[in-house]
């Protein structure tokens, strides 16, 4: 079934508009298709009709409607398309486990579906940490290699084989800044840095924290790095990962030492997991504050992973592979889903994709039906635009409707098409007024 959120857009332009010849009127005229049999006489390919729209047929991130062709009767000019439509963006949220399996949630955590089982085939399970660039590429950390999905996690390509050469540490925290470049921490705490999508690597930072204790959490707010270590001390890199300044020595203060994972929302507040607790920071990591004591009230799982979605929503994934969310910055949180991956094995990387749909016209004309042209054009606007095709007597047009995940669809309810005939401006005492 469709995930599909409505967000309905409803188009109530009238067009008047009119020619007058010898002191008559011609107005408009509009073809509409708004129901099943006026779609049914056009062609859908991974498309479907369904109660009261076309959507995409399960399973298809992309499809077509071509109309029926509208016969004006004589050549006409070919004025405005214009359409109803139901498109949507949300959040998906991404999980590997121990099992080297990848998940997602559409629906805020709260069901899970197997996109990839076992990412590396016979490479063996397990991976180390996850990430996304801004081109919506995926990467997977597990020892010395990075693997890559340009699919949204359906198929993975190992793009590095043992990422730092002759170097025998094992990467364990991946992730991209805003120009799309990969850094990993290693268990040396080295940093290194690709800037060809993981292909090649080249090492940014030896001992970036003076043995400190290895990276519990890493991310990058636009070009800078942020490493949580574990030794409670939080650090940043402003020049790729090549120096690190320390932001805060013990975020927790005399709560102990360590941390299980670090993330940021899109307001750049910052959050630390750590067990139960989750801390938080204002500052860009140089003052924290606990807002959640035992954040799964008398359960006792600790957390491993948290990340935040775009509405700044927190998620943690806790080591029975239940998924807790909260709406207020970590003041409370509530249980998603339990078990979400059926006991497969710990969440080892998450993070939030944004994904979205939209349908894109063209159109085409001619003397003959059906008509021979190609369809042209790229229509996006639903108010209401020229098709930009030939005067003719035929017309006919193509819906593209496009999905960032097969789980969602965007919806088309109706389309209008409007003429107007070709006035005689030849004719003695003519006035034309368009």
């Amino acid at each position: 079934m469709k995930n599909i959120i409505r967000s309905r857009f409803l188009i109530t332009t009238v067009f008047l508009v009119s020619a007058v010849i010898f002191f008559g009127v011609a107005y408009a005229e509009t073809f509409i298709d708004d129901t099943e049999p006026e779609f049914g006489a056009g062609t859908y390919l991974n498309t479907a009709w369904n109660i009261d729209h076309i959507e995409l047929s399960s399973g298809q991130t992309s499809g077509t409607f071509t109309s029926q062709v509208f016969d004006a009767g004589e050549e006409v000019n070919w004025s405005n398309i214009q359409w109803s439509e139901n498109v949507t963006s949300i959040d998906k949220l991404i999980i590997v486990d121990a099992s080297a399996d990848v998940w997602k949630s559409t629906d805020s955590g709260a069901t899970w579906t197997l996109v990839k089982d076992d990412y590396n085939d016979t490479a063996g399970n397990d991976a180390d940490d996850m990430a996304a660039d801004s081109n919506g590429n995926f990467f997977i950390l597990h020892n010395q290699d990075v693997w890559q999905s340009i699919d949204s996690g359906a198929t993975w390509t190992k793009v590095s084989d043992n990422y730092n050469g002759s170097e025998s540490q094992d990467g364990i925290r991946i992730a991209s800044d805003t120009n799309n470049n990969l850094y990993i921490a290693e268990g040396d705490e080295d940093i290194w840095q690709s800037i060809d999508s993981g292909a090649t690597f080249t090492k940014q930072a030896a001992n970036m924290n003076e043995g400190n204790g290895n990276i519990r959490g890493f991310f990058a707010i636009g070009a800078d790095l942020y490493a949580v270590d574990g030794s409670a001390d939080v650090w940043k890199s402003t020049d790729s990962g090549a120096t690190w300044t320390l932001v805060k020595d013990d975020y927790n203060d005399t709560a102990g030492n360590d941390a299980d994972d670090m993330a940021a929302d899109s307001n750049g507040n910052f959050f630390i997991l750590h067990n139960q607790d989750v801390w938080q920071s204002i500052d860009s990591g140089a003052t924290w504050t606990k807002v959640s004591d035992n954040y799964n009230g008398s359960e006792s799982q600790d957390g491993i992973r948290i990340a935040s979605d775009t509405n700044n929503n927190l998620y943690i994934a806790e080591g029975d592979e239940d998924i807790w969310q909260s709406i207020d910055s970590g003041a409370t949180f509530t249980k998603q889903a339990a078990n979400m991956n059926e006991g497969n094995g710990n969440t080892k990387g998450m993070f939030f994709v944004r994904v979205s749909t939209n349908i894109v016209f063209s159109a085409r004309s001619s003397g003959t039906n059906p008509p021979t042209d190609v369809f042209t054009g790229a229509f996006s606007d639903p108010l209401g635009q020229e098709p930009d095709v030939s005067s003719a007597r035929y017309f006919q047009y193509q819906a593209t409707l496009n999905s960032e995940d097969s789980s969602l669809t965007p919806e088309l309810l109706n389309v209008s098409v409007t003429w107007l005939p070709i006035p005689d401006t030849t004719a003695p005492g003519a006035v034309a007024d368009l």
